[in-house]
């Protein structure tokens, strides 16, 4: 707590000293101090045990990590740089401490800019806050139902099987193949559900939060991916890492080496090990590949089809979620366990299945009953969002049947108020942890 009151008064500071004398000194000081606090809290024991994985005596304890200190930091980052180029106005010092410390997106996100949320609090004052309850109840009820019926259920099955595959032991293809697709979509509804239910908690208050995730997994390419997953992220990594370090505007070498740092280092924001390392770096492989065939395909004249966009999903998908594992994987080894083990489900005959279950306690068809449903509501249902503005703002219908509700604001928030007392009835049950609270 008083290192992030610590932060935003200092950061306030420092945000009034650029406003008034536009030196490009206090904005350095300003960005090195905020970059300097999360490398401490967050990097110090990976720089450590890596130098003394070298062979160096070092015995220096690691601190503990700050609750969403890599969140409260990129947000006052941004702050400090959009003052110095003159897109933002500072008010008052409670404006600003409700910026940093605004609870429903505090803890995972979204990342939200000064710019957007001081316009809106600045109603609190005028007394012409309005709360929306209606699509408020329905974004938190939806993302209680993710959150506790279905990343929380899968994680009941892919915590053993990383552990197995952490430990150096061989994971057997069937739970390779429940690992990789387990994590993949618990993943997903895990931040997504938070994402939901920060929108949802910020409608409660009045204030509308910016979108985070737009169906990722219906990407067509992996540019599209980084346009629909963790939102926030990749535009302030565009904004404030991929431009300044050129962009695409020295060439396109100079543009793939910018955008490979970029996702190198989106990569280390996400966790001190050396798999998030990599994990970005296979994100920036991927986006640099991207790129290059879209150049391709335009100096070739291809048009864009169903069957190349339909094509461009799966490959997508497969690229996105196999780099899932070694997010998810303690050590190199546990994701290389995983990844090696699944070739050989094809070989998956009824006598092994029925092995399996003779040395296994697990239930295959529960787990892939789970499974499936998180892949049907992810790939073919509407999203939350598509789900609310139907319900609120009469949009077009979406092809899958849901209740009709549409101009019916009471008979909607009495669905919300329906949602939300099943999750109230889901959390009786132990609940992991947010997955992105440890990042």
């Amino acid at each position: 707590m008083f290192l992030l009151l610590g932060s935003v008064f200092i950061n306030f500071r420092l945000g009034k000293l650029i406003a008034s004398n536009k030196d490009k000194r206090i904005l350095v000081v300003g960005v090195c101090f905020n970059l300097l606090l999360l490398a401490y809290y967050k990097y110090a024991g990976f720089f450590v045990s890596n130098i003394i994985s070298l062979g160096f005596d070092i015995s220096i304890s690691s601190p503990v990590l700050p609750l969403a200190i890599s969140f409260f930091t990129f947000q006052q980052i941004a702050f400090l740089v959009d003052v110095y180029r003159g897109k933002i106005k500072i008010g008052g010092a409670q404006e600003y401490g409700l910026f940093v410390v605004f609870f429903p997106q505090l803890i995972a996100g979204p990342i939200v800019h000064y710019r957007d949320l001081q316009p809106q609090f600045l109603k609190i004052t005028e007394g012409r806050l309005l709360p929306k309850y209606g699509q408020g109840f329905m974004y938190l009820a939806i993302g209680l139902l993710k959150k506790l019926y279905i990343a929380d259920s899968l994680a009941d099955y892919v915590n053993p099987i990383f552990a197995i595959s952490d430990s150096g032991l061989d994971v057997d293809p069937i739970l390779a193949l429940i690992g990789w697709l387990g994590y993949t979509m618990q993943l997903y509804f895990d931040f997504s559900a938070y994402g939901d239910m920060a929108l949802g908690l910020g409608l409660l208050l009045g204030i509308q939060l910016p979108i985070n995730f737009n169906s990722p997994y219906k990407a067509h390419s992996i540019i599209d991916f980084w346009h629909r997953w963790h939102i926030t992220l990749g535009a302030f990594l565009r904004d404030y890492l991929y431009i300044p370090l050129g962009g695409s505007r020295n060439g396109e070498l100079r543009k793939y080496l910018s955008l490979f740092i970029t996702m190198l280092l989106g990569g280390l924001w996400h966790g001190a090990a050396w798999t998030f390392v990599f994990w970005g770096a296979l994100h920036g492989l991927m986006l640099t590949i991207n790129h290059g065939l879209n150049l391709l395909y335009a100096r070739l004249g291809i048009p864009n089809n169903k069957l190349i966009s339909d094509c461009g999903i799966l490959f997508t998908f497969l690229g996105v979620s196999l780099s899932w594992m070694f997010f998810r994987s303690e050590t190199f080894t546990g994701a290389v366990n995983i990844l090696t083990a699944l070739p050989d489900v094809i070989n998956i005959t009824k006598e092994s299945l029925i092995m399996f279950k003779i040395n296994n306690t697990l239930d295959l068809y529960a787990a892939f009953t789970t499974l499936f449903q998180a892949l049907f509501i992810a790939f073919v249902c509407p999203n939350s969002h598509t789900i609310v503005s139907y319900l609120y703002k009469k949009t077009k219908p979406y092809h899958v049947l849901f209740l009709d509700l549409s101009g019916k604001p009471l008979s909607a928030t009495l669905c919300g108020m329906v949602f939300f007392i099943i999750g109230k009835e889901l959390l009786a049950v132990p609940s992991a942890d947010f997955l992105y609270f440890n990042f």
